[in-house]
């Protein structure tokens, strides 16, 4: 049975960097932030904890597409709602 969660907010695009969990992802964000100091931009990285719905079938390595949802377990408020690559 697949559950329906309702998005709302952000998308985020990332690459699975782990597939451990059962139904849980995890997901790294890259994005360039300027450094004003410097006048220069340095890389910076986070990890999102996504639920992965039964339909999809995501391995590590994958390009994903996230969006907020409600709150599915103390640090998943996030979806995969698209494949990439």
């Amino acid at each position: 049975m697949a559950e329906k969660l309702s998005v709302r907010g952000k998308d985020i695009d990332g690459v699975v960097v782990s597939a451990k969990a059962k139904k849980v992802v995890c997901i790294r964000k890259d994005t360039l932030v300027k450094v004003r100091k410097y006048e220069r931009y340095a890389k910076v990285m986070t990890k999102i904890l996504a639920r992965v719905p039964e339909d999809l079938d995501v391995k590590v390595g994958d390009t994903v597409r996230a969006s907020e949802c409600r709150r599915t377990g103390k640090d998943v408020a996030f979806v995969v709602t698209k494949r990439l690559s």
